[in-house]
């Protein structure tokens, strides 16, 4: 695509543009050249975030391969290229907005779109996108080669993809190679001139329909295989989902294939305004793409590193359990303070201890007292106090070779008040305390 305006200036496009716009103003805006509005800090922002995560998940996912799986394979190394293509696009494009991008073109100077710098990083534009899309998209491919390699016809199709994918890339950039490198004693602004370059905007609409078809043939491939792995639901539904992260990078082809028509359309009107989301989105297709194709080896880092999910699960509930325990004891304890004295009589005003004859192991205390009626057995509570857990063991041999290592467990059940009365309780127990 050629990064001319609408001027002509003979033989030498250069002369005579010092102190003129790009571009004619609208009628009555005066062209601002000092510090025109510019949506070149969006792409600034956008691309960083989205080169930064994209570095995460690439460090991730050689992690995963040389310390977890111990292993490179032939995706690692396309991965990688892919990532170095996307942040030499990136650096490139914010050294275009620095410059010329992103503001109106009646508010960019003739001469900054005249410049051999602007052509030369408008070279490299025209030029990275396609074998940095194609290692993106090769890494999918033996990604899915690896896992889906016994299914013969999910084989044949990953083959497919790989020759289709690899030709198309592989002629768009010898194409974008030959139709933007200046010819000898030739300029870079005369080789934008050229009539290849007009070509080259065709062949850039071309190229974000094939990406977003080839996004989608991607993004559809696994998922016969998927389904049709042994694998419980819950652990099938997750790889799906891992899988389906790349509908982002078919969102962004569809926008991507938008914005490019625009900018067919406009005819070099306003290019350097239009221009910038076609390099936003195109930025975004790749280092989405890279990103996406990480998220298996992502996953597999945290499996690694992360307790299982049941065993996470058990974890969180006994966590939220225990919360809401002490929420209750707190509240509990409070409602307590609130009803004011209590009306039952304390343990020290009975006077009578009875055992259960049929437990007669059982250290259990009951007390009572005579006066404990039924009034006061309604507004009276139960109290245990706190438990702790302790160390037992059981001990072999005869039950005369048991000796007493010094260890007694006794648990006492107090109770401020016995469902009972006096007499039941002697007739159920009997009179004779332990």
């Amino acid at each position: 695509m050629s990064a001319l305006g609408t001027w002509n200036a003979g033989t030498d496009p250069s002369a005579g543009l010092a102190g003129l716009p790009a571009q004619a103003p609208p009628p009555g805006v005066v062209p601002n050249f000092i510090d025109p509005y510019s949506r070149g800090p969006m792409l600034v922002i956008v691309s960083s975030i989205l080169i930064g995560l994209m570095v995460l998940f690439v460090a991730a996912r050689l992690y995963t391969k040389l310390r977890i799986n111990r292993k490179l394979k032939w995706d690692d190394l396309t991965c990688v290229l892919a990532m170095l293509g996307a942040i030499t696009y990136t650096i490139t494009c914010i050294l275009l907005v620095r410059t010329s991008i992103g503001p109106h073109q009646y508010n960019v100077y003739a001469a900054s779109l005249a410049a051999d710098s602007f052509h030369s990083q408008f070279f490299v534009v025209n030029i990275v996108p396609a074998p940095t899309l194609l290692c993106a998209k090769l890494t999918f491919f033996l990604l899915h080669l690896q896992i889906f390699a016994p299914k013969v016809a999910l084989r044949y199709c990953i083959y497919f993809g790989v020759i289709v994918v690899t030709l198309f890339y592989t002629a768009v950039t010898i194409f974008q190679i030959i139709a933007n490198t200046p010819r000898r004693g030739e300029s870079w602004l005369q080789r934008s001139q050229s009539p290849l370059i007009e070509y080259t905007k065709t062949l850039g609409i071309v190229r974000a329909y094939f990406g977003m078809l080839s996004d989608f043939y991607i993004l559809i491939l696994p998922i016969p295989g998927v389904w049709a792995l042994q694998l419980h639901q819950r652990r099938k539904a997750g790889v799906m989902a891992i899988f389906m992260t790349g509908l982002l990078v078919c969102i962004t082809s569809i926008l991507s294939v938008y914005y490019q028509m625009i900018l067919r359309h406009i005819n070099n009107d306003d290019f350097t305004w239009h221009l910038l989301p076609v390099l936003m989105l195109t930025i975004a297709e790749m280092t989405i793409g890279v990103t996406c194709s990480c998220m298996p080896a992502f996953a597999c880092m945290l499996r690694h590193h992360l307790p299982p999910y049941e065993s996470l699960k058990s974890l969180l509930l006994s966590r939220v359990k225990s919360l809401a325990t002490v929420l209750t004891r707190r509240t509990g304890s409070q409602c307590s303070r609130s009803d004011g004295p209590s009306t039952t009589p304390s343990f020290s005003e009975c006077s009578k201890t009875f055992t259960p004859k049929t437990h007669p192991s059982a250290n259990v205390s009951w007390q009572s007292r005579d006066r404990c009626t039924s009034d006061s057995r309604t507004q009276s509570r139960y109290e245990l106090g706190q438990m702790r857990t302790t160390r037992t063991y059981i001990k072999g041999g005869m039950r005369t070779d048991v000796h007493d290592d010094g260890i007694h467990l006794k648990q006492e059940v107090q109770q401020s008040w016995i469902d009972l009365s006096p007499e039941e309780i002697r007739a159920a127990y009997g009179d004779s305390p332990v």
